[in-house]
């Protein structure tokens, strides 16, 4: 079975697009604002990316897709030149997760950089155009539909090389659907949120997920929650109330309800016979 990574590329914006060019060493931040992914093309022999204190040299022909999540993302270059796309849209980010079960996306996890390098000679002229295209376009972001085009065609030919290599197991599905979980155990996550960062139907998800751990994956979200509760919960100084909120419930009560429905004592009564 191959992941399908389609959907993810319908549901963004595009910020800007700039050609830069090196005539003398010099740097250019692609951008400061967290959050935003990137592509950086490079047209004319190297540039060098910095992330933090991680770095990354790229060559002629080269395409890297990123996202920053906590600091700048700057690029390097003398003599070279490259284009920068810059874009937004919250499902960008399960490409990602996508790739990540390919092994193909590299990180600097504690510099919150994630990337993938995509490098295909036999594809380097067209893709090349592309670019160019998309840069003469650029007066013309909102409301085109060739610019839109144009960026889907761009991350499709980096992104297929995984979709075409690689089959996922049912268990890695799993995996990542879990990995998912509890990542983003705090938050207002849906059944079709967990089913769009691993690429499947909700119906697949939910037989898989069950078929493997014996419980849907909504159970194991709140498995995942009462067990953050009671490590919290163990800290007197943070007010149940104020645990209920980390752990993904606006309502105290309905926190407590699920706590002792799952644990079987209410969060007042774990954090009182909790032995210090």
């Amino acid at each position: 079975m191959s992941m399908d990574h389609k959907s993810y590329i319908d549901h963004f914006q595009l910020l800007d697009i700039k050609q830069i060019s090196f005539d003398r060493p010099m740097h250019f931040i692609i951008y400061e604002k967290q959050d935003v992914f990137f592509l950086c093309y490079v047209q004319k022999h190297s540039i060098r990316l910095i992330m933090g204190e991680a770095e990354k040299d790229l060559k002629e022909g080269e395409v890297v897709f990123g996202q920053n999540e906590k600091i700048p993302v700057k690029i390097c270059g003398s003599d070279s030149q490259c284009f920068v796309v810059r874009l937004s849209g919250n499902k960008l980010k399960y490409i990602f997760e996508f790739c990540s079960l390919s092994g193909s996306v590299e990180s600097s996890r504690d510099q919150g950089i994630k990337y993938y390098i995509y490098n295909q000679k036999n594809e380097g002229l067209f893709l090349q155009s592309l670019f160019e295209q998309l840069f003469r376009e650029k007066g013309n972001y909102y409301n085109n539909d060739m610019t839109s085009s144009i960026l889907k065609c761009i991350i499709h030919m980096i992104i297929r090389p995984i979709q075409e290599t690689r089959n996922v197991s049912e268990n890695e599905i799993v995996e990542c659907a879990k990995q998912y979980l509890w990542e983003h155990y705090n938050e207002d996550i849906t059944l079709t949120d967990v089913a769009e960062a691993v690429s499947v139907s909700t119906f697949h998800l939910s037989h898989l997920f069950k078929k493997e751990t014996g419980s849907p994956p909504i159970q194991y979200l709140i498995q995942c929650r009462m067990e953050k509760a009671k490590e919290l919960l163990r800290d007197k100084k943070i007010p149940i109330t104020q645990i209920a909120l980390r752990v993904g419930y606006d309502s105290p009560n309905y926190f407590s309800t699920v706590f002792k429905k799952m644990e079987g004592i209410s969060p007042a009564e774990y954090r009182k016979g909790f032995k210090y």
